[in-house]
């Protein structure tokens, strides 16, 4: 049998605001993890989440170019876990850049004409290692690689794991679509991460 943790009571708060070109970011999450009286015993406790960043987007019609910087800080007040181990926190500094380029052409198939895009992308992100083993899992796994995920920060969904990074992901998108109608009539994307 499994027995989930429980989430009794979760609070989110997220934020975004702009100063001229800047792009605030915060995100907070308080959580109790309990677990019914049937279960084995495993640490329960809260989790304090707390990860403000801040971005720079220029934009242009030919590309875009975005640095982000920000502080990942997760606390912990734990129950059943082993001596000196019942408080625990992680702070995290992660750095990314994120950029593509729009190119475009236009021509004509038997009498339709179409516009090709070719829109190459370039995602980099920072994180140092940190020992982590101490910190239980209460809701956190191994995100499914797939195209999206490719370009995101953290490798794990959750909040209990912050991978350790050095990654470059390299990313090419060509588009098909009608000139007359605006309709995309074929996409195609091909990734990496290094």
């Amino acid at each position: 049998l499994s027995y989930p943790y429980e989430r009794l009571p979760q609070l989110t708060l997220t934020g975004n605001q702009y100063f001229g070109g800047f792009n605030a970011n915060l995100y907070t999450q308080v959580v109790e993890y309990d677990r019914n009286e049937d279960a084995p015993v495993l640490a329960t406790g809260n989790r304090f989440t707390f990860y403000p960043s801040i971005s720079l987007p220029m934009l242009k019609p030919y590309g875009y170019l975005t640095p982000k910087v920000g502080i990942h800080h997760t606390s912990y007040n734990l129950n059943n876990v082993a001596a000196n181990q019942e408080s625990q926190q992680r702070t995290l500094p992660i750095f990314s850049v994120d950029s593509g380029l729009y190119f475009d052409r236009d021509f004509k198939v038997a009498d339709r004409n179409y516009l090709q895009t070719l829109e190459p992308r370039l995602f980099y992100v920072y994180i140092p290692n940190k020992d982590q083993s101490n910190i239980p899992i209460f809701d956190t796994n191994l995100a499914d690689l797939n195209f999206s995920s490719l370009f995101n920060e953290n490798q794990f969904t959750g909040n209990d794991r912050i991978n350790n990074a050095n990654q470059v992901s390299l990313a090419l998108t060509t588009r098909l679509l009608d000139s007359s109608t605006g309709e995309q009539r074929l996409s195609a994307s091909i990734g990496q991460r290094y």
